[in-house]
């Protein structure tokens, strides 16, 4: 592929950067508000969501007419990413405001302790108990904090089986809590125990959990999304908030996220929950049947009407904020944790690109968009900064607030973005995005010796390659490594220019070399966040040593 330089390249290639990724102090953080004119937040954080899988966004294969509402009212920007495409350390960088690279929790550093490479996975990204975070912080700043939906951001220790067998309440993988009470009784009891964990994470309200996914459950039956119950309490948390205080309400549902096939979704039994069985089920949203018939009325699949069930959600909590009068002083901020398909646990765009929809009419005109990089570590700094939160001396926050944004100055923010997933680490500007693959020391033994790495999934029955996967999850790596979807997966170097390949199925890395050269610049001063983690011959061990006295 032959590509031209644009004249905003050429210009980058003759200046270092002057907006990097950048570490913002409390003392940076401006504070705008009285505590007086606090306005209520919902966080909206959908699990795997391509962005193009909207209304919004331009589909015309989906029926999402309250989220679009939100667009409509507020504003879409259409450069939106995550530091990380997988639920876990996206989960982290969203309730943090932290790279997921940073993380201190005493399990990630036991393995990857400081002074070596770091890898961050899905079972190891886990948000540390110390009040530096969205929720901890806004309820310090007087706000009442609720969450709804999938944590998947604790320790992961518990979702293993063993470990789950010695803190929950037991019961066999076939079990029915709708035919037995004690099982109905035990799983109670098990979301309430969850509960009383979470809340020590920052959260007064606590409810329609699932610390991971459906099925770790540990029950057949319990493997199944029933968003009607999710919304239930959101509702119930709103009905149940005092006037006197703002609120913070975290709404992370479980779709669009595994399982997928229509007895998990739209034609299960909406009386199962992740505590158990309710005999009289939620009244509201409309049936499930009908859910159904409205999206087939509006030319979208069984496949997909899981997304017209995802937006009447949407819809009855805008409903119910505006029967309340609070809406116009409610931030609601739409998005997701990861895109969605072969590009999950990857850094390529389906995986790191997202939806991000924020309607506040206070400050933001209807129907805006914007086009500038930005990722969801900014969201942090944005609310800290509408809400007048006080941050402690020691929170670093590695966002930029989007608020000037509200105001309709577009200038930039970042000259780039920063995200890492495994062996990976990515950089992506307006028009370029740069991956490079360094593996340790011992990972890069193997490939030199060309001993096969083997894993228990693979493409079309290998489960042997000469290379590693991103990351550790067999799955995951056996989808993402396909190279009908992405070719280069296995690429040390990879380049890629986003207006003109899009589906990043070209790597130029070696047709441009000043556009490489610049990248790698990048990504060098991005890895400087990072000091007691080295990365190849961007970060060494000799320099970070050096550096470091």
């Amino acid at each position: 592929m032959q590509i031209s330089l644009s004249p905003k390249t050429k210009r980058a290639l003759s200046l270092t950067a002057s907006l990097a990724t950048t570490t913002l102090t409390a003392s940076a953080l401006p504070q705008t508000l009285q505590a007086a004119d606090q306005p209520n937040i919902l966080l909206i954080n959908v699990d795997d969501q391509l962005y193009s899988r909207l209304g919004a966004y331009g589909s015309t294969e989906h029926y999402s007419p309250n989220i679009d509402r939100l667009a409509n009212e507020g504003i879409k920007f259409t450069r939106a990413h995550v530091p990380s495409a997988t639920c876990s350390p996206s989960r982290y960088a969203l309730l943090s405001g932290r790279q997921p690279g940073r993380c201190e929790f005493p399990q990630y550093l036991a393995k990857y302790p400081h002074g070596q490479q770091g890898m961050v996975i899905n079972w190891l990204s886990s948000l540390e108990n110390n009040n530096l975070n969205i929720q901890s912080t806004l309820q310090k700043a007087g706000y009442y904090t609720g969450i709804v939906g999938k944590w998947h951001v604790g320790d992961h220790r518990i979702d293993e089986r063993e470990v789950w067998a010695t803190l929950y309440e037991n019961y066999p993988q076939n079990a029915d809590p709708a035919i037995d009470p004690q099982v109905n009784a035990k799983m109670r009891h098990n979301h309430a125990k969850l509960a009383s964990l979470i809340k020590t994470y920052g959260f007064d309200y606590a409810d329609a959990l699932y610390d991971a996914n459906t099925w770790e459950l540990r029950a057949d039956v319990m493997n199944i999304h029933n968003y009607d119950w999710t919304v239930d309490r959101a509702l119930n948390f709103i009905d149940n908030q005092s006037n006197k205080k703002p609120f913070f309400l975290y709404f992370a549902p479980t779709l669009l996220h595994g399982p997928n096939w229509p007895d998990a979704n739209l034609k299960a039994d909406s009386r199962y929950t992740s505590a158990g069985f309710y005999p009289d089920g939620f009244d509201v949203l409309p049936s499930r049947q009908e859910i159904l018939d409205l999206a087939a009325k509006h030319g979208v699949n069984e496949q997909e009407a899981a997304t017209t069930w995802l937006d009447l959600g949407i819809g009855a909590l805008l409903t119910k904020l505006e029967d309340k009068g609070l809406l116009d002083n409610t931030i609601i901020i739409y998005t997701a944790d990861q895109g969605l398909g072969n590009s999950k646990a990857t850094l390529y765009e389906l995986g790191i690109h997202v939806p991000l929809i924020i309607r506040y009419p206070k400050l933001i005109k209807p129907n805006s968009t914007n086009d500038q990089l930005v990722q969801s570590l900014d969201l942090a700094p944005t609310l800290y900064e509408l809400s007048g939160a006080q941050l402690p001396s020691n929170y670093q926050l590695d966002g930029q607030s989007l608020v000037q944004f509200f105001k309709g100055d577009n200038t930039p923010i970042h000259n780039y973005l920063f995200s890492e997933f495994g062996y990976g680490r990515a950089v992506v500007t307006k028009e370029w995005k740069y991956i490079a693959l360094r593996y340790p020391p011992h990972i890069q033994t193997q490939i030199n010796r060309k001993i096969p790495f083997v894993y228990g999934h693979g493409v079309a029955g290998n489960t042997q390659y000469r290379r590693p996967f991103l990351g550790e999850h067999s799955n995951l790596g056996a989808w993402a490594s396909n190279p009908k979807s992405n070719p280069h997966y296995f690429d040390e170097d990879q380049l890629y220019n986003y207006e003109q390949d899009p589906g990043e199925d070209t790597n130029l890395y070696d047709q441009y070399p000043e556009v490489a050269q610049q990248m790698r610049q990048y990504l060098t001063e991005a890895l400087r966040q990072f000091p007691t983690r080295p990365f190849g011959e961007f970060y060494d061990q000799y320099t970070m040593l050096k550096e470091a006295n």
